[in-house]
Order: C-alpha cells, then sequence, then structure tokens
C-alpha cells in the first residue's frame, strides 16, 4: 500500500508540475463527452436536473474557452465528484457518476498527440496513466484489506465479539457480498476480480463441506460442545477413542476452513494491490482426519 501511494504521489506530482494543457481540440472533445452524460433525451434530461445542466454548461464552456491542463481535468473530475455525483437527488447523482465516468475514459485513452506546452508529451501521459492505475488498485485495495475498515478485518472484527470463531468464514463473506452487491463498488473491479470475489462468497465444494462438518467443533457452540463431552464421557467408559472423531474433525474442519478463507482472501488482496493475477502457491493439505471425510464424499481438491 506505501508503495501504491509513492507511485501515486511521484505521478502525479510530475503531471503538476508541467503546465502541459490540451489541445483546443482535446478540450473540445472532453467538453462533448461530459454533456453526453445526460444521454439521447439531452433536453429533457437537462430540464429534469438543472443542478447537473449548470454543472455541465460551466464546465463545457470552460474546457471550450480556454483548454485546461492535466491538474485542472482532474480537479474538475473531483468537484463533479463531490457536487454532482455526491448529490441526493438520483437523477442528478446519476448524471454526475456519469460525467466523472466520460472523463476516466476521456483521460485513459489520452495521446501525446493531445497535449501542448511540453517537451516530453509521452512521458507526461505516461506518469499520468502510472499514477492513476496506482489511485485505483490503492482505493480497491483499502476496500478488501484496509486496517479495521476492510472487508477482512470487518468481518474478523464482528465474529471476534460474536463470540463464536466458526462467524469469521461467514462475516468475511459477507462483506465481500456486499461489495459484490454496491454497483459503485463493483464497478471499480476487473472482471477477474470480480471472479475472486465471488469464489470466496460461494466458497468451494470442499469449503463448504469443511463447513458443514465445523458445526460439530465444540467451538461452535453449546450442542457440539456437550456432543463433546459425551465423546469424551463415552472415550473413557470404553477405552474406544473413535468416539471423540466426531468433535475433533468439526474443530479440524473449522481451523482448515478458516485457514483456506483467509488464503483465498489475502490471495485476493495481493492480487488487487498488484493489479493482475499472481501464480498461486500450492494450497497445504487439509487435517488428514479431514481429508479422510473429504476423500469419502468425494471431495478432494483444495482451492
Amino acid at each position: 500500500m506505501e508503495d501504491l501511494k509513492a507511485e501515486e504521489a511521484q505521478g502525479y506530482g510530475e503531471v503538476n508540475q508541467s503546465r502541459a494543457t490540451l489541445t483546443q481540440d482535446g478540450a473540445n472533445r472532453l467538453a462533448d463527452e461530459i454533456e453526453s452524460a445526460f444521454g439521447k433525451r439531452r433536453v429533457a434530461a437537462r430540464k429534469m436536473n438543472p443542478k447537473a445542466d449548470v454543472a455541465a454548461k460551466a464546465i463545457a464552456d470552460d474546457l471550450r474557452s480556454k483548454p485546461p491542463t492535466l491538474q485542472e481535468v482532474e480537479e474538475a473530475r473531483q468537484w463533479i465528484g463531490q457536487n454532482v455525483a455526491g448529490s441526493s437527488e438520483k437523477g442528478e447523482r446519476a448524471i454526475g457518476v456519469s460525467m466523472k465516468r466520460s472523463i476516466d475514459i476521456f483521460l485513459d485513452k489520452l495521446q501525446p498527440s493531445d497535449l501542448v506546452g511540453t517537451n516530453d508529451p509521452g512521458g507526461l501521459v505516461n506518469e499520468l496513466k502510472r499514477a492513476r492505475n496506482a489511485t485505483a488498485r490503492r482505493k480497491k485495495a483499502e476496500l478488501i484489506s484496509s486496517e479495521d475498515t476492510g472487508a477482512i478485518d470487518r468481518g474478523i472484527n464482528r465474529a471476534a465479539t460474536s463470540g463464536a470463531g466458526g462467524n469469521e468464514v461467514n462475516a468475511i463473506r459477507q462483506n465481500i457480498r456486499a461489495i459484490l452487491e454496491n454497483p459503485k463498488k463493483r464497478r471499480q473491479f476487473e472482471d477477474w476480480e470480480i471472479k475472486a470475489m465471488r469464489d470466496i462468497v460461494k466458497g468451494t465444494p470442499t469449503q463448504n463441506s469443511l463447513r458443514l462438518i465445523s458445526r460439530l467443533a465444540p467451538s461452535n457452540g453449546a450442542i457440539p460442545l456437550s456432543g463433546a463431552g459425551a465423546g469424551v464421557a463415552a472415550t473413557s467408559l470404553t477405552g474406544n477413542p473413535l468416539f471423540l472423531a466426531p468433535p475433533v474433525a468439526g474443530e479440524a474442519a473449522r481451523l482448515t476452513g478458516d485457514a483456506l478463507l483467509r488464503r483465498q482472501v489475502r490471495g485476493l488482496a495481493d492480487t488487487v494491490r498488484n493489479g493482475a493475477p499472481l501464480v498461486r502457491s500450492e494450497a497445504a493439505r487439509p487435517n488428514s482426519l479431514v481429508a479422510a471425510i473429504l476423500a469419502a464424499r468425494g471431495l478432494q481438491e483444495i482451492p
């Protein structure tokens, strides 16, 4: 995360120090893109969303009258985010989001030929794109793994306060699911990142079987715990250790399931920060007792 922040600072620092501006043609294209946020029924949309209309017209007029620096384009994007996309009115908010996206698309497609006033337009475009990429990766990573406020920590903390260790898996899954179900947050992620989150939420056959077995764990509540006590009593009376198998298997399954989910979520966080899928290291095999139960169920793969 610190590396990403440093990459952002360096890239935006280079961009802000340069006084390069868009060409007039580039500024005109950006103005057109921003106004296109009103859609095909532009006249009606402007009348129904007067605040967005005022904002779009003011920014488009500025662009057409004086080509901006790259820093000024970024500032306009932030202003739209705060004053239009952040509106409490649904229609205004949707148009604001579309206006921001128009600027993002323009900057993502920016070419050296779109800039004047610099001796190295290609280098400046690369610095801008590198900084924007680092910003996007950092923001996504914060949603997943930021300390205390990320999906992982919030799940762990909620499970800890509930007093039942088995809740950790469900709590983390629920937080990841909340990201998938939020259109604004989901839009930030690439297709492969969304797939990784779906895999965490749905679980693999092995993980879901481990969850089923883990219900026998003494740490999961009074009923399993009473079963464990009965197993200990039966073992002491008969000398047969097999009476201990269900609670032991349950506890082993819970620990293995938690470990596999942590590995899976940690892998998601790592790849989001990296900006591309990482080669996954071979996962550790589960506890032998759990492995035997999984094998009996025909489930031998480990996520």
